[in-house]
């Protein structure tokens, strides 16, 4: 077998930088089932766009002698999508096959590549505003097309942000208190939460995003789903942390049916979109500290929760025509109810909604 690092080096002369991640952080946590019960290694993700360079690239791995591992969205129940331990193989990620090809509005219907991500469908159905909370590294702000705000006291950015984006250095809840009322001029029409891996920090952001929103925002909420119980604590001991988010998705769902959930099996930890938004409904508000003194005790996640129960796939039909279903209610300046009704319409496969 020929060294994979020749194969990697090939494939970056041809298709670019982009097309192969040797950094270990970046790998790291697709080298595990989302389950936690298979664990491997490898020394690159390769990232094709197109079927065209996943021919390209597997030919090349045959001259090369390279075993691939072929990975959509890690979502294997048997290992499948797991590179062996020893380090021999290189995934094939499919990721970067993300873009949409089609939105029929008339037919609440989108068509997407493999691997396509949640932001990819919202960047094509164009927020007026995007607002994001726990930047980091910048990747998912960048993806913005328009005016975007992006809100973190400590980002690392690994890449230059479009000039439509302003970044805010400060914790979410100064932001809030201090910052949004000049900075935020219209309302976000989609605001991605990925801040403080800490139940009442998710539940303040949300919070404040829901007062400044319209019916027609979409909140979405990354790390409701961890792979085994140890990313799930409170305390950080593991590299892949999801905290305790995952306790936020049963909090709405119990004190805020009026909301619609909407859980993504997304690796490496999924994602909760939250569609409905009512910025007058102070339920949250006004029971805050209760909330939080029953959710933020120290609590194992239940085999529904890592078992991902109830999850849907993010290239699911009923998933682009909710996002339809808003896109259409925020053109027509649609109410509240009217668009309460067109979104569980859309998810139940109704087009009469």
């Amino acid at each position: 077998m020929s060294d994979p690092r020749q194969l990697i080096d090939a494939i970056r002369a041809r298709f670019g930088e982009r097309s192969a991640v040797t950094d270990p952080a970046d790998i790291e946590p697709w080298l595990n089932d989302w389950r936690g019960r298979w664990h491997g290694d490898s020394p690159a993700i390769l990232q094709p766009q197109s079927t065209e360079e996943v021919a390209a690239i597997v030919a090349l791995a045959n001259e090369h002698g390279v075993p691939l591992v072929p990975q959509g969205g890690n979502t294997s129940m048997v290992g499948g999508a797991t590179p062996p331990a020893d380090g021999s193989a290189l995934i094939l990620s499919l990721r970067r096959m993300n873009r949409v090809r089609s939105i029929d509005r008339g037919a609440m219907r989108a068509i997407a590549e493999a691997g396509v991500v949640l932001q990819t469908l919202h960047d094509t159905l164009q927020p007026s505003l995007y607002l994001e909370i726990g930047v980091r590294r910048g990747r998912s702000l960048a993806l913005a097309r328009g005016p975007a705000i992006g809100v973190d006291p400590a980002p690392e950015l690994a890449q230059a942000l479009p000039e439509s984006t302003r970044l805010f250095q400060v914790a979410s809840d100064d932001f809030f208190r201090d910052v949004a009322a000049q900075a935020m001029t219209a309302p976000p029409d989609l605001a991605f939460i990925d801040g403080m891996h800490l139940f009442e920090y998710a539940l303040r952001d949300f919070m404040h995003v829901e007062r400044l929103a319209t019916p027609t925002t979409l909140v979405v909420i990354d790390d409701i789903y961890p792979s085994h119980p140890a990313q799930a604590e409170r305390n950080r001991r593991t590299r892949v942390w999801s905290g305790d988010i995952w306790k936020l998705a049963s909090c709405l769902a119990e004190l805020r049916p009026d909301l619609l959930l909407i859980p993504l099996d997304t690796a490496p930890t999924g994602l909760l979109l939250v569609a409905g938004l009512d910025p007058d409904n102070r339920v949250l508000w006004n029971r805050y500290n209760p909330i939080v003194r029953r959710f933020s005790a120290e609590q194992a996640p239940p085999a529904s929760v890592l078992q991902r129960t109830g999850v849907l796939a993010a290239d699911d039909p009923r998933v682009a025509r909710v996002l339809a279903a808003l896109r259409q209610g925020r053109d027509a300046g649609a109410n509240r109810a009217g668009v309460a009704v067109a979104l569980r319409a859309a998810l139940a496969g109704d087009d009469r909604g």
